[in-house]
């Protein structure tokens, strides 16, 4: 394929989000940009959601491309993994597929103002981005509220503003989600971008994009909706903590190949992931050995009087886990936890 199909490729993995779907899919046929094509991937979750979405698509009159050689606007395509292979892999087994210029990933319980598309291809057409970022809404069941990201930033061009973008992110006051971050294609590639089931898909990813590109422009406006309340979510799983690990230590390294130093930010990042599995209500003893002896920089950080943790419980917890499986550490993390369950 020496030309791309479409200008843009909607990506969305889906698995257990039959409730979700309709909604996510009935933003996309709303758009008023219109030269673009839907790629689901179905990662084998065992309900309806699939058939929901192409349910909603075919009464739209969305064409199946599949097995069509001549593309056409309105359409979708189906992506069946062989099995479950989580989000990650979904992503990448879906821009596989997909033909476009630009890609943007979509989650399938999460949904777009009618205007996303046509409002980031015009930023990027007009101002040869290689990454468009708008806001986006953070939704509970009973209040929906705009997160701002990006509305006082200037377009991203030198090393210096784009390192310090990423800072933000390890931080955590930039989302590294992919959800509102349109993509030329071509950027992925460029950035070498690990899509891998071992990894965190958006952190792996995102970072990475920011530093790689040549331009990244901004739109002020919320145009997605973040979903918070689909029960099947990983984001808070023990597994889900040993992606987020794996990912900081594939950051770092390669961040250190392309001379770009971030030590405070990880040590802050790598904490708060320790901590978290240290007090996770699913950890088991064996875990419990794994978490103690991740990062083991921060033990020495801590024995030369440097504790990353600001919250003062959580840093006794940190201090206490640098002794090892202690029973002070062991009363402590218990008492912990019952203090947050309450």
């Amino acid at each position: 394929m020496t030309e791309k199909d479409f200008s843009i490729s909607v990506i969305m993995p889906v698995y257990k989000v039959s409730g979700y779907i309709g909604r996510s899919i009935e933003s996309l046929v709303a758009q008023t940009y219109k030269n673009f094509e839907i790629i689901l991937v179905d990662d084998c979750g065992g309900d309806d959601s699939v058939e929901k979405a192409i349910s909603v698509l075919n009464t739209h009159g969305y064409t199946n491309n599949n097995n069509i050689v001549t593309k056409c606007a309105e359409s979708y395509k189906i992506v069946t993994n062989a099995h479950n292979q989580g989000v990650s892999l979904s992503r990448q087994n879906g821009m596989l597929a997909s033909g476009g210029e630009f890609i943007i990933h979509l989650d399938s319980d999460d949904y777009f103002e009618p205007d996303l598309l046509e409002r980031l291809i015009s930023i990027a057409k007009a101002s040869s981005s290689d990454m468009v970022i708008c806001n986006f809404f953070k939704e509970r069941p009973s209040v929906s509220s705009k997160i701002e990201t990006s509305s006082a930033d200037h377009p991203l061009i030198s090393d210096k503003d784009k390192t310090d973008y990423v800072k933000e992110m390890l931080r955590g006051e930039r989302p590294s989600a992919l959800w509102n971050k349109l993509v030329k294609r071509e950027l992925f590639d460029r950035a070498g971008i690990p899509f891998d089931s071992n990894l965190r898909d958006d952190l792996s990813a995102s970072p990475l994009l920011v530093l790689n590109a040549k331009r990244v422009d901004f739109v002020s406006n919320a145009l997605v909706h973040y979903v918070l309340y689909n029960s099947n979510s990983e984001s808070v799983s023990f597994g889900h903590l040993k992606l987020i690990a794996n990912t900081l230590k594939m950051l770092e390294s390669r961040f250190e190949e392309m001379g770009i130093s971030m030590e405070d930010e990880f040590l802050s990042y790598k904490a708060v992931t320790k901590r978290k599995m240290i007090i996770h209500p699913g950890m088991s003893g064996k875990d419990l050995d794994v978490a103690l002896s991740l990062f083991p920089e921060i033990n020495s950080s801590i024995k030369d009087g440097k504790n990353p943790e600001k919250k003062i419980q959580y840093r006794i917890l940190l201090k206490l886990s640098a002794s090892g499986n202690t029973f002070l550490f062991r009363l402590y993390r218990l008492l912990l936890k019952f203090l947050l369950s309450l």
